[in-house]
Parts: C-alpha cells; sequence; structure tokens
C-alpha cells in the first residue's frame, strides 16, 4: 500500500491487537503491515525510529529480521490522521452495559490505544480502536508523543471547540438521548470542548447563531432533523451577509460563504 510520498517520521515492529506488525507513521497516515511468522514475538520487540531532520530523514536502526516483501495487499491496513479521535495510554476495553461505546481505560506497560472513525460507506462511521503494544519503553514514548504531536498539528484542524444544538422534540424526541448516549462521550474522548444548547421553541437555533460570538467556535453541530439544520444553516448565512454589512438575504445578492464547520447528527 503506498504512503503516497509522504515523510516518513517513525516505523517500528509492534504488536497491533495482537498481531505483529511492521507499523509506519507519515504526516498524513498510520500504516501497519501484518506479519505470519513464528518469529512475530521477537520481530515486535524490535524497531527502526526515523527521525526527521533538516536534511530528510536520519535512521536509528534496532537489530530485526528482514522484512518480507513484497507483503500481501491483505494484511496492509491504513488510518487517515484526521481520522484519528484520540491516541490513549494503557489498554482500552468496552463496559458490559447499554452504553457499549464508553470505555474504561486500564493501565498496561508499554500500550497505547489508538481510537478512530471507520468510515464503512459515505453515511455509515463505526467509532473503531486498535491496540498497540511496544517491546521497549523509549519506543512507547516515541510513538505516544509522535503520534500526539501531529494528531494536534493545524494542518489536521481537528476541532477543540464546538457549540452543539439538541433538538429535544423532534422526530420521535430522542435527540437528547442520542446525543448523551452516542455523541458526547466521542467529543469527551477527543478532548473537545463543547457548549450544548436545547432548542426551546421552533427558530430559537437560528436566533441565537446570529447573537453569539462565533469567533472561538471551531464548529456548530446540530441533533435534531433537517428543520433544526436549516434554521442554524440561516442564522449562520444571515450572520455571515450582517457582519459584511447587508441588513437581510435577497436571492439577487452575492451569498457570502461562513467561515465555520457545520455538522449535523441525525435525531429527527
Amino acid at each position: 500500500m503506498a504512503l503516497g510520498g509522504s515523510t516518513k517520521l517513525i516505523r517500528a515492529y509492534l504488536t497491533v491487537n495482537k498481531q505483529a506488525c511492521l507499523v509506519t507513521l507519515t504526516k498524513s497516515h498510520l500504516l501497519w503491515e501484518k506479519h505470519d511468522s513464528k518469529h512475530d514475538s521477537q520481530m515486535a520487540a524490535k524497531a527502526e525510529v526515523l527521525n526527521e531532520t533538516s536534511d530528510g530523514i536520519s535512521t536509528s536502526l534496532y537489530t530485526y529480521k528482514t522484512i518480507p516483501n513484497p507483503i500481501p495487499q491483505e494484511n496492509q491496513c491504513t488510518i487517515n490522521l484526521k481520522d484519528i479521535i484520540a491516541v490513549k495510554k494503557g489498554l482500552t476495553l468496552p463496559r458490559s452495559n447499554k452504553a457499549k461505546y464508553i470505555e474504561l481505560t486500564h493501565f498496561k506497560t508499554n500500550t497505547f490505544c489508538i481510537h478512530y472513525v471507520n468510515k464503512l460507506n459515505t453515511h455509515k462511521w463505526k467509532n473503531k480502536t486498535l491496540t498497540v503494544e511496544c517491546g521497549d519503553a523509549s519506543v512507547w514514548q516515541e510513538w505516544m508523543d509522535t503520534l500526539q504531536t501531529q494528531i494536534d498539528s493545524p494542518e489536521l484542524a481537528h476541532p477543540k471547540n464546538l457549540l452543539v444544538f439538541v433538538n429535544p422534540v423532534g422526530g420521535r424526541q430522542k435527540g437528547p438521548k442520542i446525543y448523551s448516549e452516542k455523541v458526547a462521550p466521542l467529543f469527551q474522548l477527543a478532548g473537545i470542548h463543547t457548549e450544548v444548547m436545547e432548542t426551546q421553541y421552533a427558530g430559537h437555533a437560528e436566533n441565537a447563531v446570529k447573537d453569539l460570538d462565533l469567533s472561538k467556535l471551531d464548529g456548530i453541530v446540530s441533533v435534531g432533523g433537517d428543520g433544526m439544520f436549516a434554521e442554524i444553516t440561516n442564522g449562520i448565512l444571515r450572520r455571515t451577509m450582517a457582519d459584511e454589512g447587508s441588513e437581510d438575504i435577497h436571492y439577487t445578492d452575492d451569498i457570502v460563504s461562513p467561515n465555520i464547520h457545520l455538522g449535523i447528527i441525525p435525531a429527527g
């Protein structure tokens, strides 16, 4: 699987979900290649660390077995760093209650978990976890530091502050439950600060957006149906046009694109 010419930041033999793998981190992707070998446990304890310098890549190499070449395509996996939710120390195990996506973290030496979004198709995404074990404490620390630095980089533009509107009465009145049980835990896991507003009347979200200070927000999330999302969109457009000196929106106006991200959690 090609890395798209991205600079390799770090590479090591690690154990990923109990399978020995050659794992490579670039500025944009995480790639792991599974190895079927009776010596997997020994291979996983060895590492090749690539450190970026001003002159390119310098390599500090621990002795390890020759990398199989070519590696079968079905043994290669990749994650775009934009899809990583969080990297946490220790071993993460699911809780045995209805909120299966809420997890408890248990400490395990030289282990970390990568929580990420698996995009099954355009409209269906699933939260998944990789458990990664390192054979050496220094390699573990190197991976934790490098991964976190890349995830926090401005190029990935992960949100830090979100405004969330929840419609408590739309559809089957499941908005608050969907948000509190399925969405809020993921925001918390990702370290995202949220301000949550339950709408009280028709047009509440649109009016709120027009009056709020949006300068510190990375995005606005609608938990409801298409009606509330339309409210938020109209409010943002009117707010943007007002900031540009136009009191109202007319069909003949050149609409100015709002400089804020919008998200929708279907709950209508």
